[in-house]
């Protein structure tokens, strides 16, 4: 034993540590321990892979331990109660710790135990008859404990309470919940000691706030994030080997020099973990490493996979035989994956907390090396990369805020509390809200309001300054123990191929699906042509131009803050000061030295920097508007969130000039606008610099009041509020009605507060706007400038977008020639064959007969096989069938495997067949253009001939 480990006095737990081989503390347990077992509230805060968990639980259970000694040595019998409460955001979480400390507890004889979501009926049972000792679960599972006599008997015998990356909860309102929960926890248990573990933030303060509460001191135990990093930034250029890969995965050959690079990496390391940003991405790199090597190790893991699919993945890791897992923010959290080599991030984090987070998954031990290599892409992903790298070597990590007083939190810990017992005082719950740190600041009327509304929904009585729970208020508060929204799914299916695209959260489909809407998915633009509401599907057409009226779908991405952005800005200004003074070669070789990319990258920099010249370059405090063809784009490094809110302002004050719509698309260093035809750029000049920034607020909530975005919600919080049933189906309740009954009252404002904190920032927008228009900040007006013209490309990922609509077309001829057919022969109607498209067409005659005038018929169409097979007298349905199965015959005997193609379109038949071949040309892609066309008009009208 040494250094903090020496201060462990349980014997049981000291020989634990020499038989598990931990001979010294890490620099997290030298430090933390000793202020934990001083009985301090506690937050450590430090990179992963410096053992926070050990950290806590082993000065926790020596506490425990020499407690229980106590007891015993008193002649008592200690009590059966929850001791300590270990709190984690995911299950996967659970799993792992399940795994880890249930040996120690074993060893210690200390019962430890997990309850989640997932956990049996039978051992839920269990733990209420023999209540663990140490109980591992979830921020909603808690929420359900309480709900239970026993288990709620149990955990009034808390003395320990860990919450495990706290960082992650301090910031959403899943904590906000918790932090609530564990002011209710205190009432009932008195007070316990907490400890909350965190990767390294901005500002630890807000953390620890939000972990104290109102009423409490926490000490902070901090270790630098000087744990050793080795970061650098790439960005390849093509080369021969990158051409051929390009041609077999179909993309362009920057983007396949980008897929050869990561590929590259995993094989030279033994276990790499390759982050993306969104799912998206996650899918496209795996499918096309597949295409070029279908037995490599290469695994993809995120949240819209199943729970079973993400334990194989993290398992086969682990062991070895996956050497590489494409993954998103599902793996940033302390899951143990065992020990990666390498962190490869293919494009710019967007945020240093993420880097920091992801990168330390790589020697994920305190005293190895993390090695991480961003793979960047176009110019601004590098530069964007290269800020994040350098203000991750200083430390300079972003704040994490965390939402103030959400009012359906509010609802849902008032509901909770009436629940626990018969009557409870208004002034007493409202004392206890403030005590949680969301709610410090909680007017006292707004909490009036809030309970009244939860009294005129019948989820809780409220009289004479008290309230409780009624009959309903128990089904209502089991359906929605989670502040997530609930994740319904709509499978979104290809018209070209007949398989399914992907899938899209209900959020995204309120906000935007109706027919004729398009949305960006896959890299891809799509519209809506028809929506089954049965089958829970959108069948959708491919469209051109995802630029400017049509909406992009950028939910997962993640926000690039401000500070970044600026930086961004600045490393333009002084690329910009280093080819005036000293030439590009000795720019790009400053560039390589100071901001630690690759020669390839840095040469990408100082070219797309020098390609501005004769424009004006838009910096850090510099802002240019860039005007053409039909196009502004506002040139501005203000990150994700301010660009969003200027940009909502700017095409919403144009369009209400304009009386048309106007094109949005919002990047962190653009806003870009497509103006409806006379409608002048100087229009958007205009709005810029007359909109006064204190009426942003204003303007921003009236334009969110008709958005469909306040819409969805608007109805995720009217069922935390008991205004809408947890069932309830958006595409059949009267969205605007909703809006308006409830406009003004807690419900409403929460559902406005949540849109604006996730997507905007408004006090940032306006001060922004006030500096452009007093001058603080530089406003050029020029033409469209390469970089704003960059912008408008930027879209463009591992599918090419130039060879993608050649490839929709070849994907629906082979569709079509897979079809099964019937070939009857309309001669001597004694013979036919069954067959697919592909072999039919090589039929010529009847093998019978040898009649060359042979009809083809879908397998299935009853109709028409039973009127080829009648000898007698036919009906008039049955002529009818005839004459459709000759002029299908005559169409084959002249245009042979064109006319199959067509006959087994979906909703083609032998006329419409005969109007779009009698006009092809030797060419095939105008008929497969006119044949998908045709499919795509039967989607759209088969409601008037189905």
């Amino acid at each position: 034993m040494a250094g903090a480990f020496d201060l462990l006095q349980s014997p049981a737990l000291r020989a634990l540590l020499a038989d598990e081989g931990f001979a010294s503390p890490t620099a997290a347990q030298e430090a933390a321990i000793p202020v934990i077992l001083e009985g301090k509230h506690t937050l450590l805060v430090a990179p992963t892979g410096m053992g926070k968990t050990e950290s806590a639980v082993l000065p926790i259970l020596d506490l425990f331990l020499r407690a229980r000694e106590k007891v015993r040595e008193a002649g008592a019998k200690p009590r059966r109660a929850v001791s300590i409460l270990y709190v984690t955001p995911l299950r996967a979480l659970n799993r792992d710790l399940m795994g880890r400390l249930d040996l120690w507890g074993r060893r210690l004889g200390v019962d430890v135990r997990v309850r989640h979501g997932d956990t049996s009926q039978s051992e839920r049972a269990r733990q209420a008859r023999e209540p663990p000792d140490f109980l591992i679960t979830t921020p909603e599972t808690l929420q359900a404990i309480f709900m239970g006599p026993r288990l709620k008997e149990a955990i009034a015998g808390v003395r320990w309470v860990v919450v495990d990356e706290v960082h992650e909860l301090a910031s959403d309102e899943r904590g906000a919940q918790l932090a609530f929960a564990l002011e209710r926890l205190g009432l009932l248990a008195g007070e316990f000691q907490r400890v909350g573990l965190s990767a390294t933030v901005g500002d630890e303060r807000d953390v620890a706030a939000w972990l104290g509460g109102a009423e409490r001191r926490v000490s902070t135990v901090k270790v630098p994030v000087a744990k050793k990093l080795d970061l650098r930034v790439t960005s390849p250029d093509p080369t021969p080997r990158d051409h051929a890969t390009a041609a077999k995965v179909m993309a362009r050959p920057d983007a396949a020099a980008y897929l050869n690079t990561v590929l590259d990496l995993v094989k030279a390391h033994t276990a790499t973990l390759v982050f993306v940003n969104t799912r998206e991405t996650a899918e496209i790199l795996a499918a096309r490493a597949r295409i070029l090597d279908e037995t490599f190790p290469l695994g993809v893991h995120h949240g819209s996979l199943a729970r079973d699919a993400r334990i194989q993945s993290e398992e086969a890791f682990k062991r070895g035989a996956l050497r590489g897992l494409v993954c998103t923010s599902s793996m940033e959290l302390g899951i143990d994956i065992g020990s990666a080599d390498l962190v490869v991030q293919f494009g710019s984090p967007r945020q240093v907390t993420r880097l920091v987070q992801r990168v330390g998954r790589a020697g994920h031990r305190h005293d190895l090396v993390s090695n991480g290599v961003i793979v960047a892409t176009e110019p601004d992903d590098i530069a964007e990369a290269a800020v994040i790298v350098d203000r991750t070597m200083r430390e300079a990590l972003e704040r994490l805020p965390g939402p103030e007083a959400p009012l359906d939190v509010l609802a849902n810990q008032l509901e909770a509390m009436a629940l626990e017992r018969s009557r409870v005082r208004a002034d007493a719950a409202y004392a206890l809200a403030r005590r949680a740190h969301p709610f410090r600041a909680l007017p006292r009327e707004v909490f009036d309001e809030t309970l009244a509304q939860l009294a005129a929904h019948r989820v809780v009585w409220s009289e004479g300054g008290d309230f409780g729970s009624l009959k309903r208020s128990r089904l209502h508060m089991v359906e929605n123990l989670s502040m997530i929204p609930d994740a319904r799914t709509f499978r979104i299916v290809s018209l070209v191929t007949r398989k399914a695209v992907a899938t899209l959260d209900e959020a995204f489909v309120a906000s935007f699906i109706e027919p004729s809407a398009a949305f960006i998915c896959q890299g891809q633009a799509w519209r809506v042509v028809e929506i089954d509401d049965e089958k829970d599907e959108i069948r959708v057409e491919p469209v051109k131009d995802p630029l400017g009226a049509i909406p992009s779908w950028i939910g997962e991405e993640i926000p690039v803050p401000f500070e970044v952005a600026q930086e961004v800005g600045a490393l333009r200004e002084g690329i910009a000061r280093d080819l005036a003074e000293r030439g590009g070669t000795e720019a790009a070789a400053r560039a390589a030295d100071r901001w630690r990319v690759g020669p390839e990258a840095a040469r990408k920099l100082v070219a797309y920097v020098a390609e501005q010249a004769g424009y004006a370059l838009p910096t850090d405090r510099r802002v240019t508007l860039d005007v053409g063809s039909g196009r502004v784009v506002l040139n501005a490094a203000f990150g994700s969130k301010a660009n969003e809110t200027i940009g909502r302002i700017l095409s919403s004050l144009v369009m209400a000039r304009a009386g048309s719509s106007v094109g949005l698309e919002v990047d962190p260093y653009r806003v870009i606008l497509t103006l409806p035809s006379r409608t002048p750029a100087s229009a958007v000049r205009e709005v810029l610099m007359e909109t006064a920034p204190a009426s942003v607020p204003a303007i921003l909530e009236l334009i969110l009041s008709n958005s469909n975005a306040l819409r969805q919600r608007l109805l995720h919080v009217a069922r935390k509020f008991g205004a809408v049933q947890k069932g309830a189906d958006w595409r059949r309740i009267n969205m605007q009605k909703l809006v308006e009954i409830y406009r003004g009252t807690p419900l409403y404002r929460e559902a406005i507060r949540e849109v604006v904190e996730e997507k905007l920032d408004v006090p940032l927008a306006m001060k922004l706007l006030g500096e452009i228009q007093n001058g603080e900040r530089e406003l050029v007006v020029q033409g469209l400038s390469p970089i704003a013209l960059a912008g408008m490309d930027k879209r463009a990922d591992l599918i090419s977008p130039a060879r993608a609509d050649r490839t929709l077309l070849d994907a629906l001829k082979k569709r079509l020639e897979n079809e099964r057919v019937t070939l009857l022969c309309m001669n001597c109607r004694d013979w036919s064959s069954e067959t697919r498209v592909a072999r039919a067409r090589d039929v010529v005659a009847c093998p019978k007969c040898e009649g060359r005038l042979l009809a083809a018929a879908r397998p299935w169409h009853k109709e028409a096989l039973a009127a080829w097979k009648k000898k007698g007298r036919a009906t008039e349905e049955e002529r009818k069938e005839l004459r459709r199965l000759q002029t299908a015959a005559n169409l084959f005997l002249d245009h042979r495997e064109r006319a199959l193609l067509a006959l087994v379109a979906r909703g083609v038949g032998p006329d419409t067949a005969g109007r779009l071949l009698a006009r092809q040309k030797p060419d095939e892609e105008p008929f497969l253009r006119d044949l998908f066309e045709a499919e795509v008009t039967y989607a759209r009208t088969r409601q008037f001939w189905d």
